[in-house]
C-alpha cells in the first residue's frame, strides 16, 4: 500500500476515470450511429442525391436566409 501525504490524489484521479467513461460512451454512441446509417443506406427505400442537387438546394436555402 502506498502512503500518501496531504490527501494527495492518486494518479488515476476521478477526472481521468470520468473522461475514460465519457470516451467509452461516445464510442458506443458513434458505433450505433454508424450501424444505423449503414442500415439506412442499404435500405431499398434509401433516396440518394447527387452533389449537384445538394448544392442547388443549399444555394436556395442561402438565398432564402439572406432575405
Amino acid at each position: 500500500m502506498v502512503r500518501r501525504e496531504n490527501n494527495e490524489k492518486p494518479s488515476y484521479s476521478i477526472d481521468k476515470l470520468e473522461q475514460a467513461d465519457e470516451s467509452r460512451n461516445h464510442d458506443l454512441w458513434f458505433r450505433e450511429q454508424v450501424t444505423i446509417g449503414l442500415i439506412q443506406a442499404n435500405s431499398p427505400k434509401a433516396i440518394w442525391l447527387t452533389s449537384e442537387a445538394v448544392r442547388a438546394r443549399m444555394k436556395q436555402r442561402a438565398k432564402a436566409l439572406a432575405k
